[in-house]
């Protein structure tokens, strides 16, 4: 065995070839290496007076400190991977509705008593209805119409993404849905820039009104879940009824009188040509 008294043994070459085993002198705690143990000496076979068998822990610390370290930064990069990515996904989905006062005007022609020959007169009006269009994520326009003529109030929900319309009717707890008539809806995005190009009072058109007879298919609806998210919250505490046309062979077959008859309501004015009104007839 070699002996090196008074100095420390290069600890890098040391502990490579003795795994971090040293024997330490009792007077000066000089290092030496154990060279023998390469040929397979135990520690119990080396008495040597004067000196003793210790573990340098060192290295071991440090091995253990880098693991600690690495399985930290691991860990750290995932869990700010997955936080990114959820703020992400939130914020693109989250963007902040367009929210505005609508001044509607409308005109219709009435007859004020029956036949061909008697001149129709013209009646003027216009109401104020609150408007909130989501234009990205979740495509939607929600239109709440006051009280005006003999419509109901209401609040009027266009789901662009499930296609479906849906009156939501506060007051008696209820709503009816019809599929979206995309043709004579405008998109919420072209629905805005509308609202922004007519937001000074003196532009509004006036719409013309358009009435349309619409009976109540029963039962309520059970699964709300397939109008989509949006509309099955607005209408998740109420009796929900798909409607349908009057004038439809189904609905003209199986007609009866039920308390919705004479209900009218109203889709809104901002995003349709005409003022459609909706005019519930009986039953099914």
């Amino acid at each position: 065995m070699t002996i090196f008294n008074g100095k420390v043994v290069d600890e890098k070459k040391f502990s490579k070839k003795l795994d971090n085993t040293l024997i330490v002198t009792t007077s000066d705690d000089a290092l030496v290496p154990l060279t023998e143990w390469e040929f397979g000496e135990s520690e119990e076979s080396l008495q040597l007076p004067g000196f003793k068998v210790v573990r340098d822990n060192k290295s071991d610390c440090k091995r253990r400190f880098k693991i600690i370290c690495s399985v930290l930064v691991i860990v750290t990069t995932f869990v700010s991977a997955a936080c990114l990515g959820y703020f992400m996904h939130r914020g693109l989905n989250s963007y902040k509705p367009f929210v505005d006062t609508v001044h509607v005007r409308f005109h219709e022609y009435i007859r004020r008593s029956e036949g061909h020959d008697t001149p129709e007169s013209r009646i003027d009006g216009g109401f104020f209805e609150q408007v909130e269009i989501q234009w990205k994520g979740k495509q939607y326009e929600k239109i709440g119409v006051p009280f005006f003529i003999d419509v109901k109030r209401a609040t009027v929900v266009h789901d662009f993404v499930h296609i479906w319309t849906a009156i939501v009717d506060h007051d008696n707890s209820q709503c009816f849905v019809i599929p979206l008539n995309q043709s004579i809806t405008f998109p919420p995005e072209i629905f805005m820039e509308y609202l922004l190009k007519h937001r000074d009072e003196y532009k509004v058109p006036s719409f013309k009104v358009e009435r349309q007879v619409h009976r109540v298919v029963t039962p309520p609806l059970e699964n709300l879940l397939e109008l989509g998210d949006i509309i099955a919250t607005d209408c998740h505490f109420y009796n929900t009824y798909k409607l349908v046309r009057a004038d439809e062979p189904f609905a003209m077959s199986k007609r009866f009188a039920c308390r919705f008859s004479g209900d009218t309501y109203s889709l809104g004015g901002a995003g349709y040509p005409a003022l459609l009104l909706i005019a519930l007839d009986g039953c099914l």
